[in-house]
């Protein structure tokens, strides 16, 4: 099977689980910033401990700027995440994925957790654990290994991951539930609310990963 088709097939799957809570110009909501989470999570997994070591070291002494770089060194890319959760610690207690979530991002180095504030992903996690999906959306990421490809700049990243979701599996999956839209007219929109699809706000944000 070729990586296209399994990245159509995955981006399906995908939708069959956001299906009901949100209509399909709104599965990019949820799909672009858990491609992006998941990435991330893969890239800094044979650096954690270090990381997690290293911030122990300094907790208390150094904060801001001064604590992301020591630890974005340790970690060998342009960002680090010092929690100690990954996607596999946040599934194995299902009562409470959604506040596991939250303080996994917000244990990311600054340039990373402005990106998940300008998507709002806060407002997705809540509306997914009010639906009852959160657990089983994050655990289709989890079983993704996305080691292997290639990150570039967050921008690039993103981007990657837009043109995945606009080629690939999504046109046919809102061709086939136009109908249940309420407004079928409405262009697919980038996570920043309301808007129409513009330069994705990693694009826009300073060079990372």
């Amino acid at each position: 099977m070729s990586k296209s088709h399994e990245l159509s097939q995955f981006i399906w799957s995908i939708a069959d689980l956001l299906r009901g809570p949100y209509r399909p110009p709104q599965y990019e909501r949820v799909m672009l910033p858990l491609v992006v989470l998941r990435r991330f999570d893969c890239v800094l997994e044979p650096t954690k401990a270090k990381v997690l070591e290293k911030y122990k070291k300094y907790q208390g002494k150094l904060e801001g700027e001064a604590l992301d770089t020591i630890l974005n060194k340790e970690s060998g890319q342009r960002f680090h995440n010092h929690s100690p959760l990954d996607f596999n610690k946040i599934l194995g207690d299902s009562d409470n994925v959604h506040s596991h979530l939250a303080a996994y991002i917000q244990g990311f180095s600054e340039n990373v957790r402005k990106i998940f504030e300008r998507f709002e992903f806060s407002a997705e996690i809540e509306r997914m654990r009010e639906h009852n999906i959160l657990f089983l959306v994050l655990s289709r990421f989890a079983n993704i290994d996305m080691r292997n490809r290639t990150t570039g700049n967050l921008g690039d990243c993103t981007k990657c991951v837009r043109v995945a979701c606009t080629k690939h599996a999504l046109p046919c999956y809102n061709d086939i539930l136009l109908k249940e839209c309420e407004e079928p007219h409405v262009r697919p929109i980038c996570p920043t609310r309301g808007k129409p699809r513009q330069n994705h706000p990693a694009a826009t944000s300073e060079s990372g990963p």
